[in-house]
């Protein structure tokens, strides 16, 4: 009896994979998505880099604006095992920041 009881337990349970993409990644946790973030990051860094080659008339701040505009692109939009990058951590917390965090309510006394 116990046996059949442990079978109808196993047959029970449900199974839920952890960290099954639907998606193709180029690299765990950076697709076709998180590139074209990265571009718009990195597309960012070339005025810069622009501003940066008339103010000093070096080509080593450009290098470094256009290498390191590529490295946070890619950096802030890679998504971890939460299926989070450092872009939506940040975009949380300036959403948390900007919401309400006082209510102002009377308690009232249940029992009266």
């Amino acid at each position: 009896m116990s046996n059949q009881n442990n079978n109808e337990n196993e047959k029970l349970k449900l199974y839920i994979p952890m960290n099954v993409r639907n998606r193709v990644d180029f690299f765990p946790g950076f697709g076709a998505k998180e590139a074209r973030e990265a571009l718009t990051i990195f597309a960012f860094f070339i005025p810069v880099a622009i501003i940066a080659y008339i103010i000093t008339g070096q080509s080593l701040p450009v290098v470094i604006a256009l290498f390191g505009g590529g490295f946070l692109g890619v950096t802030f939009t890679t998504k971890d095992a939460l299926n989070l990058s450092v872009l939506d951590y940040l975009k949380d917390s300036i959403n948390f920041m900007n919401s309400q965090k006082n209510y102002k309510y009377k308690p009232k006394n249940e029992y009266e």
